[in-house]
């Protein structure tokens, strides 16, 4: 599929031209094979089937990650929603990232850990900043400087590095962490 824009409105169209998401949205999500977060006018929701579900006082929705959920925004707190619309984590968090490996970052009380898809703390809330998994099952977490903790929260790379994103082959702007099996990291002389 290909998202499209006509006339200031958004959609998706197919490979032979046919409009398989109305081209109706001021704003729409990337497709992820179930369901694409949407918006019209002042109002988030999910589009399932090409059906709009208006989603009650969400102020914004991220992309769907693999797991089929995604993190949203109500009111100044974050949680969690299934293709559904439906809350899986009810709003709870100051900030959030995408599920990957069954895990997400999630940010409260001025730290970063790890839930799982239920809202369990898998890695309490100890770190400066945190990354998704990448699929190598490594993310990287920043206390002074960034390392690498596995999916169980064991330090597998120390944080001596400075770790950035873009200007990389493989690498798009947003993305840090392992990629093919590689990372891009940055260390200090001295």
């Amino acid at each position: 599929y290909s998202k499209v824009k006509k006339f200031d409105r958004w959609g998706f169209i197919d490979k032979a031209g046919k409009v398989v998401v109305d081209i109706d949205y001021d704003d729409l999500g990337e497709y992820n094979g179930d369901a694409i977060w949407a918006r019209k006018g002042e109002v988030f929701g999910i589009v399932k089937d090409n059906n709009f579900n208006p989603l009650k006082d969400v102020v914004d929705i991220w992309d769907f990650s693999d797991e089929g959920v995604t993190y949203a925004q109500k009111g100044d707190l974050v949680g969690y929603i299934n293709t559904a619309g439906e809350w899986i984590i009810i709003p709870q968090y100051e900030k959030a990232r995408a599920f990957v490996n069954g895990l997400a970052p999630v940010y409260l009380d001025r730290e970063w850990g790890y839930i799982d898809l239920e809202g369990n703390w898998v890695v309490e809330p100890k770190y400066r900043d945190a990354e998704v998994f990448s699929e190598s099952g490594l993310a990287p977490v920043k206390i002074k400087r960034w390392g690498f903790i596995d999916t169980t929260g064991k330090m597998v790379i120390s944080p001596d590095y400075d770790i950035t994103a873009g200007g990389f082959g493989l690498f798009k702007f947003e993305e840090k962490g392992f990629i093919e099996g590689m990372s891009r990291v940055k260390t200090r002389e001295g």
